[in-house]
């Protein structure tokens, strides 16, 4: 009962936290319901391979970004002159790979066929529950094998000397063992762990995987120019998908996972699309693409990766990006905003004609045909009118020569024919005036219809995943729900884990926690019709947080501290 965890009005109660697959059937059958057609949902349901397309392409792009990491691991832990000889000598090898902690289930499931493929076995170590005799056992059984060791924060002094000293004593007879240790903080957490002892059995090696950034750069880049896609993600849509990457552990499945439900979403509620209703939709995307690249080329913006979709998505917030270009100075503007500012204002006061037949050429290229003569027209008359002033400065320059001062001035022959400069260039800097600022009117207005929200373009409603309200139903974040939840104010209806878990919060030590202070402190708070129950519902509530990952008792039985795996004012 003490499970009964809700987020506030958008679940009624536990078990719509608990399936999606029965949020996912409720969806299913309510479309089925209004539509009464068969045919029409199972060839909406077709589309869905688009999604398993999506699959596809980000795992195949991940195995690609790791692959130089996955060979010198592989090489440095199982040579290729090693694999059918006997027994390693010498020192333990053991790599130690930083990535955080979702990436170790990415590092098991790529390195598991090519370590097969060399004729070890894979064998995957818990800290937290696997003992050192299990696992010997298991090395000897399997004679060459790899062990890869996560969550190694989580383990002990005690447990890695006698692992690395009972698998330096098994290598040295008839076994070839091979040591993987995952850490998601710095080697240092696992050198700290280890004695003098067991740093020299070890020959260790530190390898590292992609950084995050370089994963989502790689990841945006097939969502946002898979060639046979159907769908296209709204700015609201890769919003979520970039908070939810880098708050989650940089995990690649939670990515995927919500272009899955928002996609499953998308195909029950939207209309169905034909094939040339696609074709002109994706032809107005590939426009949009193109000319975004060439701006970002002329501007000096980022032409591919994280760069490329911060301008994208600074053009496909809320706001529209143009809107935000002029308006108030006052207003904070992102980085690609910012910079466009600074290149128009360069460029009107320099006055450069080279370079804005440049800009106007890169443009026209990508512009449809009618945005692209009206550019090219405003580029002839701006010529034309530079033009006209140099041959009215020619004639300026001749009359001038035969003016003599004017009577009743005292100027002499100098002064006149430096005003009659001025007079000159005033009157061919209103004519070059006039035809920039509808050259750079004409820009703006081209970029501005080019480079619009994707919700503008036609039949967009079909393509965009656009609606991200009803998200958090189909793809819930279990472990926010849980906090948010938790940290509720107190009341009768409040469960005791929310009871236990705040008044964690409130204890003075962020690593590790008196029990008897902190079941003082729940048993005050308690409701009293659970008062009777007090002790038992404290261990209850311990016991779920320790499930969560929130704490973990201490080894030895007899002491009477627990220590804080998670605490939100440390992590955060």
């Amino acid at each position: 009962m003490w499970c009964n965890i809700t987020k506030g009005t958008k679940r009624d109660d536990a078990s719509s936290m608990s399936s999606y697959s029965e949020v996912i059937s409720n969806e299913l059958h309510e479309y089925l319901e209004k539509k009464k057609d068969v045919g029409r949902f199972t060839t909406r349901l077709q589309y869905l391979h688009n999604d398993h397309s999506f699959n596809y392409r980000i795992d195949e792009a991940y195995k690609q970004l790791n692959k130089k990491f996955v060979k010198s691991l592989i090489d440095y832990l199982i040579p290729m002159d090693d694999c059918d000889e006997g027994s390693l000598e010498g020192s333990l090898p053991t790599a130690v790979v930083e990535c955080n902690f979702a990436s170790v289930n990415d590092v098991f499931t790529i390195l598991e066929g090519i370590i097969t493929n060399r004729g070890r076995t894979l064998i995957r170590v818990s800290c937290c529950g696997s003992s050192v005799n299990s696992v010997i056992d298991e090395v000897k059984n399997e004679k060459k094998c790899v062990l890869l060791i996560d969550q190694i924060e989580l383990s002990n002094s005690e447990f890695i000397d006698n692992l690395f000293r009972l698998l330096n004593s098994n290598n040295k007879d008839d076994c070839q063992v091979a040591v993987i240790v995952c850490v998601s903080t710095d080697v240092g957490s696992f050198t700290s762990l280890c004695s003098i002892s067991t740093l020299n059995r070890i020959s260790a090696q530190v390898f590292q995987l992609p950084t995050s950034s370089v994963v989502f750069d790689k990841i945006i880049e097939e969502i946002l120019f898979f060639k046979d896609q159907r769908y296209w993600a709204s700015g609201e849509l890769l919003a979520i998908i970039k908070n939810r990457f880098f708050s989650s552990d940089h995990s690649v499945a939670d990515v995927k996972r919500v272009l899955h439900f928002a996609m499953l979403h998308h195909c029950i509620r939207k209309p169905m699309h034909t094939d040339s209703e696609l074709f002109q939709f994706r032809k107005c995307v590939e426009r949009y693409w193109k000319c975004l690249i060439n701006v970002s080329k002329i501007i000096g913006l980022p032409q591919m990766g994280m760069g490329l979709y911060l301008t994208h998505e600074a053009i496909q917030c809320d706001k529209p990006f143009w809107t935000k270009r002029q308006a108030d100075a006052s207003i904070e503007n992102t980085t690609q905003i910012k910079t466009y500012n600074t290149w128009y204002d360069q460029q009107r006061v320099s006055q450069n004609p080279e370079q804005l037949h440049k800009v106007c050429l890169e443009l026209s290229s990508v512009l449809p045909d009618e945005e692209g003569k009206a550019l090219t027209s405003a580029m002839e008359q701006l010529e034309e009118a530079i033009k006209k002033d140099q041959e009215e400065a020619i004639k300026a320059e001749n009359k001038s020569e035969n003016v003599s001062p004017v009577k009743g001035k005292k100027l002499t022959l100098a002064e006149h024919k430096k005003m009659l400069e001025a007079q000159r260039e005033k009157k061919i800097n209103s004519h070059k005036s006039k035809a920039l600022t509808a050259l750079f009117d004409m820009i703006e207005k081209c970029m501005s219809l080019a480079l619009c929200k994707w919700e503008c373009l036609p039949n967009h409603e079909m393509f965009i995943i656009e609606s991200v309200e009803e998200l958090s139903l189909l793809d819930g974040d279990p472990a926010a729900d849980a906090e948010e939840a938790m940290l509720q104010p107190l009341s009768d209806g409040k469960p005791p884990i929310s009871i236990a878990y705040q008044q964690m919060l409130n204890r003075p030590n962020f690593k590790h926690i008196e029990l008897a202070s902190w079941g003082s402190a729940f048993e005050k708070e308690l409701p009293k019709s659970l008062k009777s129950h007090a002790v038992s519902a404290f261990f209850a509530s311990l016991g779920q947080l320790e499930t969560m990952g929130v704490v973990r008792a201490r080894p030895d039985k007899k002491n009477t501290r627990v220590n804080v795996i998670y605490h939100p004012t440390v992590c955060t």
